[in-house]
């Protein structure tokens, strides 16, 4: 992706979205038509996930434009959108949008920057029903199966995300961008303090590792140490805390972040970030578990689902929880395939509640039994 900005720093996001059974899942989820409303108001599919991108965070999503008896017309169009949440910030990000396809350069991709201080930008916005080249693509063409927009019946978009953060000699002297600085200047010297191990004045033992840390600041940004320190334990007389279920590099990044509230490297859904989860929990580390569950929940996977989902029920995580079940039951397909895994088994065997809990996500009480699957997106 190019942005048009020079010498300054960049925090960058993407995601990647994926709608089952697309042909389905659009025509269920489609509204009545309105008569002057705005492009799309009615047929959109949101995605659930959260591009974060430095401070800011975008939700995106599918929408399209049906005729007034929800048809398919050659006017149909269907379009990508992101839309930041809260307040449009004032510094304006660049973000590409892209609609996949199974065949060799029919991917249709485009860059767009955010106005300033507008909270939403659609694919196209002077030319709402030009299909192709502006940025929409008509309806009847992604639908074609020899078009290739089509993965197995899924529709998969990528969104790309990238927001200038400092050093940019146009927008980034305003009063936002000097008090994000300011920030960031004050997480790198309390890195320093860290590093150095300065002043400290506690220890947290892991086996053979020792890891340094100042009193003061893991009770400000944990309740758990902040109640060690407040009353007579054994931690606060000893000024010392022995870990022994937890892996030793998860707290030490858990503790650093706590610092400096950033993470070394990105996080990824895979085990290392299961471990640094189960570590911020014990510690009610809000920020960082919520790091952690948005990892988790992006690029779910058929045979991550359930360990995921089981991960979620022990540490009672509910939005983890919901996203795995989302997921699991957007399609029957999926459900299908997932039940073929030796791990369902196990999950039926261990968690038998959770089997209840897939019945009802996949099946709601107010609903007939078959229309969950269909237009769940993932």
């Amino acid at each position: 992706m190019i942005v048009d900005v020079h010498h300054c720093d960049v925090a960058r996001g993407e995601a990647t979205f994926r709608i089952e059974n697309f042909d389905a899942a659009f025509r269920v989820a489609s509204g009545p038509f309105k008569k002057n409303a705005g492009f799309c108001e009615a047929n959109v599919i949101r995605s659930k996930q959260i591009i974060r991108c430095g401070l800011r965070a975008f939700r995106f999503g599918v929408a399209w434009r049906l005729d007034k008896d929800l048809n398919v017309t050659d006017d149909s169009t269907l379009a990508l959108f992101v839309h930041e949440i809260g307040r449009g910030g004032d510094i304006t990000p660049a973000m590409q949008m892209t609609l996949e396809s199974t065949r060799s350069g029919a991917s249709i991709s485009r860059v767009w920057s955010m106005k300033r201080h507008s909270v939403s930008v659609w694919s196209l916005l002077d030319k709402p029903f030009e299909a192709g080249l502006g940025g929409f693509v008509k309806l009847e063409d992604v639908l074609r199966k020899e078009n290739g927009f089509l993965h197995d019946g899924a529709l998969v978009a990528t969104y790309k995300i990238q927001c200038a953060t400092q050093g940019s000699g146009i927008e980034l002297r305003d009063k936002s961008q000097a008090e994000l600085q300011r920030l960031q200047g004050m997480s790198a010297h309390f890195e320093k303090l860290f590093d150095t191990g300065r002043h400290a004045d506690v220890q947290l033992r892991l086996g053979s590792i020792t890891i340094e840390a100042h009193s003061v600041i893991l009770s400000a940004r944990s309740p758990v140490f902040d109640a060690m320190w407040s009353h007579e334990m054994s931690e606060k007389r000893t000024k010392c805390v022995v870990i022994e279920d937890l892996d030793a590099e998860s707290v030490r990044d858990m503790v650093k972040f706590m610092y400096t509230g950033k993470l070394l490297t990105e996080l990824e859904n895979n085990d290392v970030t299961v471990a640094l989860l189960k570590t911020a929990h014990r510690y009610e580390v809000a920020d960082l578990v919520a790091e952690c569950i948005q990892a988790l929940t992006n690029n779910l996977t058929e045979a991550l689902a359930l360990d995921r989902l089981m991960v979620a029920d022990l540490l009672g995580s509910a939005a983890l929880k919901s996203s795995c079940l989302d997921f699991i039951t957007a399609s029957s397909d999926r459900m299908v395939a997932i039940q073929k895994l030796p791990e369902f088994q196990e999950l039926a065997r261990v968690c038998p509640h959770l089997m209840v809990e897939l019945w009802s996500a996949a099946f709601p009480a107010s609903e007939e039994p078959a229309s969950k699957c269909p237009r769940t997106a993932e």
